[in-house]
């Protein structure tokens, strides 16, 4: 697998942020509560294209009507056949069952922000398999990706190729040096140049 299919399968990947409790709900029961996943579809260029909420209000009785402030797009229910009536943000579901699962669309920014450390060590030692072999090379390109939420070298488990002066683990280690970057290590109290 070459950098570009480890790239495009890694943006694939939705971002998962939970947004948990009922505070957009209203609510005249406190055994009813609401779950909120928000998924991000992310472009090749790690971008966000499209924020998919997906809600499940649920109770240990019978709904009944429920009163819920939404400004979702596209809201469609996921699991029943109830459809919400939609009033400006406020949205009624009339459901005879104990949950409702529904969904829709977003484009109100995400109220996280990602930050990544790079792997120093794929494979772990010169002893280890590994699908890929990220080297001091790729090391850089990944700084390069997004500099300002790519903090640093993550776990340089490689510790003897540390101590034995290893020009590749060494490059690694200097590249996130040169760029003001934090290195991350596995060998506590090692001191020395």
């Amino acid at each position: 697998m070459n950098n570009k299919e480890i790239k495009n399968k890694s943006v694939a990947i939705a971002t998962i942020v939970f947004m948990l409790g009922n505070s957009s709900c209203v609510f005249a029961d406190n055994n009813i509560n609401k779950d909120e996943i928000v998924y991000s579809i992310l472009d090749e260029n790690g971008n966000v294209d499209k924020n998919i909420v997906s809600a499940w209000i649920n109770s240990s009785s019978a709904l009944g009507t429920i009163h819920d402030i939404s400004s979702l797009s596209n809201i469609k229910n996921v699991k029943g056949d109830e459809k919400p009536e939609i009033n400006g943000s406020k949205l009624t579901w009339n459901v005879s069952g104990d949950d409702l699962y529904y969904q829709g669309e977003t484009n109100k920014n995400l109220p996280i922000s990602v930050y990544a450390m790079v792997s120093s060590c794929v494979p772990a030692t010169e002893f280890d398999e590994s699908f890929a072999n990220l080297d001091s090379e790729a090391t850089k390109k990944c700084f390069d990706l997004d500099p300002d939420r790519i903090l640093g070298l993550a776990e340089m488990m490689n510790f003897p190729g540390v101590i034995f002066k290893n020009p590749e683990v060494l490059a690694k280690i200097e590249i996130a040096k040169k760029l003001g970057k934090r290195v991350d290590g596995h060998a506590p109290g090692l001191t020395g140049e």
